[in-house]
């Protein structure tokens, strides 16, 4: 069975430029009772942070601009179902939600899966991530499960990244607290020095078993509560 993260590949072949600010969406999202750190299941069978203000996600929307949305609607290789999506240039949550549902649903049917029972998963940011895999045994399992994620969810992601990443003040905010939590299992002396987020997925080679067991606690517990997309260390 082989693991992969299915929207970054589409992202790469849909992005011919580069994109601006978004316009017409709502204030970021906020955790609404702290940082979340408890996990309940949705009613969409998806798996949700604890905090989540659902008058926040479902208000949740970013308008691409009439450049981008022309652009993708011009190009051949864009689906009816993303058509459908961007046809009045906005991305409403439920709109997201859906798409990103339809396709969990095409990974399973065509006999893919995802790297967690919980995924696609939801933060509280308002973001689902996840990771497909495909059986390499079955004859075209890689295609299929590929084709799900173009047709269903494809460039609407990369947009909706765009109003869910965290900024460069929070994400500083979570690497601090990485640092933190590193220096309380004793690993202060292995804390990156510029605190970069790329420095700290960098640091499995530079450990030993038990240290990069106490690392990856950290990293799993701070992924989670900052609700960092596709966070964790390279080994």
């Amino acid at each position: 069975m082989r693991i992969v993260v299915g929207s970054v590949l589409i992202w790469f072949a849909l992005v011919g430029c580069s994109a601006p600010s978004p316009t017409g969406g709502s204030d970021r999202p906020r955790p609404a009772d702290g940082v979340p750190s408890v996990e309940i299941t949705a009613a969409s069978g998806s798996t949700v942070a604890k905090g989540v203000d659902a008058s926040s996600l479902a208000s949740l929307h970013i308008d691409i601009g009439p450049g981008r949305r022309a652009a993708v609607l011009r190009d051949p290789a864009t689906s009816d179902e993303i058509r459908q999506v961007l046809e009045d240039g906005v991305i409403t949550f439920p709109e997201y939600e859906a798409s990103v549902l339809a396709m969990a649903a095409c990974v399973r049917d065509a006999g893919g899966v995802f790297s967690r029972p919980d995924q696609p998963r939801l933060s509280w940011r308002g973001l689902y991530t996840y990771s497909t895999g495909f059986p390499e045994a079955v004859p075209g399992a890689q295609a299929a499960v590929a084709g799900c994620v173009d047709r269903h969810v494809g460039i609407l992601d990369l947009f909706w990244k765009e109003l869910t990443n965290p900024t460069k003040a929070e994400e500083l905010q979570a690497m601090n607290a990485l640092a933190a939590c590193m220096r309380e299992f004793g690993l202060g002396d292995r804390v990156p020095e510029g605190r970069n987020r790329d420095e700290f997925e960098m640091l499995g080679p530079q450990l030993n078993e038990d240290q990069r067991g106490l690392y990856m606690s950290c990293a799993q517990r701070i992924g989670e509560e900052y609700a960092l997309p596709y966070f964790g260390p390279t080994y």
